[in-house]
Order: structure tokens, then sequence, then C-alpha cells
């Protein structure tokens, strides 16, 4: 509500008409021309309008209390919600730290794995070189026998022919 030279509304609204700047009231779609004459008809009073002023301030203060109340409460919430995903944040990160370190510490060990498995594999394909070698050594002395006995049998057998 607004308190004026020409006179104050109940609900707020104060108008001024185009033909001589008199206010006029709306209420409930009435229209009340501010005019001393029918502020005195209508029973207004200067004290009843400080009254009724002093009223609306008192709950507009109040009003204005209790908004900035909750904007400071909605602050604190926002803070604590903030904090909140602050911690989140940095335990999510020192649990991706961690599972990169356990990656790197597999990655790590597997290679050492790999590692000894090759050198593993380099050794048995070298034991099997050297037993395959042999086998060929053997098998070539053998056949070498064979062939001597071979070639002495073809050899006896020409003589016998001869004679």
């Amino acid at each position: 509500m607004r308190c004026s030279s020409n006179g104050a509304t109940t609900n707020g609204a104060t108008t001024i008409n185009g033909n001589n700047g008199n206010a006029s009231k709306v209420s409930n779609n009435l229209v009340i021309p501010f005019v001393p004459s029918v502020i005195s008809a209508v029973g207004f009073t200067a004290s009843s309008f400080y009254g009724i002023h002093s009223l609306i301030m008192a709950q507009t203060t109040s009003f204005e209390a209790e908004v900035r109340g909750e904007i400071k409460e909605n602050k604190e919430e926002i803070k604590i919600f903030k904090e909140e995903i602050k911690a989140e944040i940095k335990e999510s990160k020192e649990e991706i730290k961690k599972f990169k370190a356990e990656v790197k510490a597999e990655i790590k060990e597997s290679k050492e794995e790999i590692k000894k498995f090759k050198e593993e594999v380099k050794v048995e394909i070298k034991e099997f070189k050297e037993e395959m070698k042999e086998e060929i050594k053997a098998m070539s002395s053998k056949l070498d026998k064979i062939i001597m006995e071979f070639a002495f049998l073809r050899g006896s057998l020409k003589i016998d022919e001869k004679k």
C-alpha cells in the first residue's frame, strides 16, 4: 500500500486520472477518486492512513526478513552442497589414483611375467634345438652305418657275382 498526498489504497493499487491528476483507488473493480470529500465520506483520516501505512511497512519488513532468512538458508544449503560435491570429487579422484596405481602395478607384474615367460621359452627353444641336433647326429651316424653296411653288402655281392 502507498500513502501519497492525494490518498492511499488498501490493496496497493493507486492510479492517476488523466483529467486533472487526481489519484484514484482501484478496489474490486470500483474506482474511487481520492479527493478530500470522498476521503471524509468513507471515513479515512490522515492518522488511519498512517496506521495502515505503518502496518503495511511492518508486514513488508517482516516479509523481507523472512525472504532474507530463506535466501541465507538457501545460500548455506548451496554452500554445503558444493562442499559435499567437492568432497565426492576429491574422493573419486583418490579412488581413480588408487586404481591407476593398481593397474600400473599389475601391468608391471604382467611385463615381468611376460619377460620371464620369454626367457623360459628361449631356454626351452635352445634346449629343443640342442636335443634335435643330438638326435640328428644320432640319426646321421645310424644312417652312415646303414650306408656302410649296405655298401659292404653290395661290395660283397659284387665279389660273389664275380666268382
